[in-house]
């Protein structure tokens, strides 16, 4: 998913903190703060990862 935002790996753990802890939610407030992603993307990410 980071690849998708555009985001590097590197920032996305302190970025998902300071998302949740600002909006409350990590991937609402990514579309909040202007990311563009669908929740297909999202479930695709999530569901991809559970298999591993």
């Amino acid at each position: 998913m980071a690849e998708k935002l555009g985001i590097h790996e590197s920032k996305v753990t302190e970025l998902a903190s300071f998302l949740y802890k600002s909006y409350g939610t990590t991937f609402a407030s990514f579309k909040t703060i202007g990311y563009s992603f669908t929740y297909d993307d999202l479930h695709s990410c999530v569901h991809c990862l559970m298999t591993i």
